[in-house]
């Protein structure tokens, strides 16, 4: 079945750490009641203003025009008929048609409205404008972070708690905490469940480092190592993690749906073993600026990283640093703390700072060195080619077209509290 069939005719399950589409249908047409401008939550006025403003400038560039032709909707009404023309349900014979052709990027769409409160993913206007696969002809320039950030917030702002609380099926004494997520919205193949385009959250976030600053590529929707500045391809440019503060509740593992390591390594594997006795946060709602759940309160993020590696490794046994000794680096000397630039609407960004990939070690302004300890091999071989090494590295990995040799693979199960090559 292709994709597009499936999010047609599938009744969704609720698969990861979400809530499928179609318990939200059921809820609306069976247990709760049907989706109006009634039942939904009071929106600040600065966040209503601001998606106003949002959507005039999604006039200027072309967007509302491509979605009423492609739609017939209007996003050019006001008050509570422009909230009307966001919640109803999009003509199905449009819709369908939208899908069906390949180009359009909206086969992996599951919902069917401009905006299903509290679910970004099933809201078609986000996927329109978050999903790099939507690119329509005619229209003039894409959507910032910021922007789509917005877009988020005002979708989640519209979803009154207590159904939100229903839909989840949340019981009254149950345990809910705030909880920062890395997240990311991602197509269908780029997924865990590769069903159809959704949110993916994590609790760990990996940003990456390069020379040259961000770039937030606006027709792709995402961070690229590709640098802006297009003379200087051959550098590299640093990726953050995006976070966002939200409402999670603690789930048992039999709860959601995880994927498992022993799918890929084997029915003897014991990354799982513990999975019985933990509990797994699933995000609920994203909580965000001007959000009247909140009190209105404004969100402020903060971030504390530390290396210590070029420290431990001075206090490692005969690797003394002869000139000076190695201090701490903390974040202001590791991660961009400007604010207009890791503040993007209500999530925040952790960059890491824009350097020389390859640099010497410095401590006071004073190049780092040491005596080379004598050659060893207990309890490992200290040499690594020509460099020096803090832990047992198996030499075989690099080597290839050799008949005679296995390869030998190195699990780097220690902990990475100090650098595990050294130049000599």
């Amino acid at each position: 079945m292709q994709r597009r069939e499936f999010v047609q005719k599938s009744s969704f399950l609720a698969l990861g750490l979400g809530l499928g589409f179609s318990s939200i249908k059921k809820w609306y047409h069976g247990e709760g009641s049907p989706l109006s401008i009634y039942n939904l939550a009071k929106v600040s006025d600065k966040l209503q203003s601001d998606f106003g403003q949002l959507l005039k400038w999604m006039k200027a560039n072309g967007w509302t025009g491509y979605l009423q032709q492609a739609l017939g909707v209007n996003l050019e009404l006001n008050g509570e008929n422009l909230k009307k023309e966001l919640i109803k349900e999009l003509d199905a014979g449009k819709l369908s048609a939208l899908r069906q052709n390949e180009q359009s990027g909206y086969d992996d769409f599951s919902g069917e409205r401009l905006i299903q409160p509290g679910f970004p993913a099933y809201s078609l206007l986000h996927h329109t404008v978050a999903s790099p696969r939507v690119r329509p002809k005619g229209v003039k320039e894409f959507l910032s972070l910021s922007q789509i950030d917005l877009l988020e917030n005002y979708i989640y702002a519209l979803c009154d708690w207590e159904q939100l609380r229903s839909l989840y099926q949340i019981k009254p004494n149950e345990e809910m905490v705030f909880a920062v997520f890395a997240y990311e919205y991602r197509t269908a193949f780029k997924t865990p469940h590769h069903a159809y385009a959704d949110m993916v959250y994590s609790r760990t976030g990996i940003a990456r480092i390069g020379n040259e600053p961000l770039h937030f590529d606006k027709v792709n929707r995402c961070h690229t190592a590709k640098p802006a500045d297009e003379s200087r391809t051959k550098n590299v440019a640093v990726m953050p993690a995006r976070y966002g503060l939200y409402i999670a509740r603690k789930v048992k593992h039999s709860s959601i749906s995880l994927v498992k390591s022993v799918v890929y390594k084997g029915k003897d594997s014991k990354d799982d073993r513990n999975d019985a006795g933990k509990f797994f946060l699933q995000p609920i709602r994203k909580i965000f600026n001007d959000d009247v759940l909140v009190g209105e309160a404004v969100i402020r993020f903060n971030e504390l990283h530390k290396s210590e590696k070029l420290q431990k490794l001075s206090l490692a046994k005969g690797i003394a640093m002869k000139n000076h000794k190695p201090k701490p680096r903390f974040s202001k000397d590791l991660i961009e703390q400007d604010n207009k630039i890791r503040n993007a609407g209500s999530s925040f960004l952790v960059i890491s700072q824009h350097n020389d990939l390859i640099r010497p070690a410095r401590e006071d302004g004073q190049i780092l060195f040491f005596k080379v300890p004598k050659y060893a091999e207990a309890p490992y071989v200290n040499r690594y080619f020509t460099a020096f090494c803090t832990q047992a590295v198996e030499d075989v990995e690099l080597l290839q077209g050799n008949s005679n040799l296995q390869r030998i693979y190195n699990n780097y199960d220690a902990p990475r509290n100090k650098p595990l090559f050294v130049n000599i």
